[in-house]
C-alpha cells in the first residue's frame, strides 16, 4: 500500500505544476498579443529600403535644397539662424517622404536609425542646433554654425537620396 502522505504530496505537486503551466501559457499568449502592436512597424522598417529606392529615383528635394544652399552662399550671420530652421524643415519633409513614422522629427529620426542609416548622428547634431535656434538661444549662431549644420543635413539627405 502507498503511504497517504506521499499520495498527498504528489497531488499537491500536480496542482502546483498545473497552475504554473496555466500561468506560463497565459504569459505566452500575453506576449504574442502585445507584440502584435509592433508588427506593422516592423513591416514598415522592412519597407524603408524599398521606399529609399523609390524616393531615390527622382530626388524630390534637390531643387529646394539647391535654393537653400544658394541662400546660404549669400547669407550673413543674421540670416544663419533662419537658414538652419529652413534646412531642418526640409530634412523633416524628406523624412516624411521617405516614410519615417512619428509625431515629431525626433521620433522620425529614431524610426530610421539603425545599421542601414549611417547619418543618424549628423541628423541629430543638426536638429539640435535647430532646436537651439527655435527655442530662442540663437545669439551664438553665426554663418559658420549654419554651414556646419547644413553640411550635416546634406550628408543625411544624400544618404536618403533626397538630394
Amino acid at each position: 500500500m502507498q503511504n497517504v502522505y506521499v499520495a498527498r504530496f504528489v497531488l499537491i505537486l500536480k496542482i502546483i505544476s498545473g497552475i504554473v503551466s496555466a500561468v506560463a501559457i497565459a504569459g505566452i499568449l500575453y506576449v504574442i498579443v502585445q507584440t502584435a502592436k509592433f508588427r506593422p512597424e516592423i513591416r514598415t522598417k522592412a519597407r524603408v529600403i524599398e521606399l529609399q529606392a523609390v524616393a531615390g529615383r527622382d530626388r524630390p528635394l534637390e531643387k529646394e535644397w539647391a535654393a537653400l544652399k544658394e541662400r546660404l552662399s549669400t547669407a550673413s550671420d543674421n540670416d544663419a539662424a533662419l537658414i538652419v530652421i529652413d534646412a531642418d524643415a526640409l530634412a523633416d519633409k524628406a523624412l516624411k517622404i521617405f516614410g519615417a513614422r512619428g509625431e515629431t522629427m525626433g521620433e522620425r529620426i529614431k524610426f530610421i536609425s539603425g545599421p542601414d542609416f549611417k547619418n543618424t548622428d549628423n541628423l541629430w547634431d543638426a536638429h539640435k542646433m535647430r532646436n537651439q535656434v527655435a527655442h530662442g538661444d540663437n545669439k551664438g549662431v553665426v554663418y559658420s554654425d549654419a554651414l556646419y549644420a547644413i553640411n550635416k543635413f546634406e550628408k543625411a539627405l544624400e544618404e536618403l537620396e533626397m538630394i
